[in-house]
C-alpha cells in the first residue's frame, strides 16, 4: 500500500520514538492503541482505528492541528479502503 499511493516510508522499532515523532513534527504513525491510552497528553492526540485485523487495536495518530493535513486525510481514506 505504501508504495502504490506513494506515502514516504519508515520504520522505527521504538514504541517511544514512534510517539515521540508524532509529538514533535507533522508525521503520522501507527501504533497500538493501548500505547496512547496510558499518555498523560493524550488529549494532544487524535486517534483513528485502522480497519485492519491483528492481534491488538492499532490507531493512526497525528497532534491535533496536523488532522486537517490534505496528507493525513488521504493516508486514512486509504487505509479505510483496505
Amino acid at each position: 500500500m505504501v508504495e502504490q499511493h506513494e506515502f514516504p516510508k519508515y520504520s522505527l522499532l521504538s514504541l517511544s520514538a514512534c510517539i515521540e515523532l508524532v509529538r514533535s513534527s507533522n508525521v503520522l504513525s501507527i501504533v497500538p492503541e493501548a500505547a496512547i491510552e496510558y499518555l498523560s497528553d493524550r488529549d494532544q492526540f487524535v486517534l483513528t482505528k485502522m480497519p485492519v485485523e491483528l492481534n491488538f487495536r492499532v490507531s493512526a495518530v497525528t497532534l491535533n492541528e496536523g488532522w486537517e493535513e490534505p496528507m493525513v486525510k488521504q493516508f486514512i481514506k486509504i487505509c479505510n479502503e483496505i
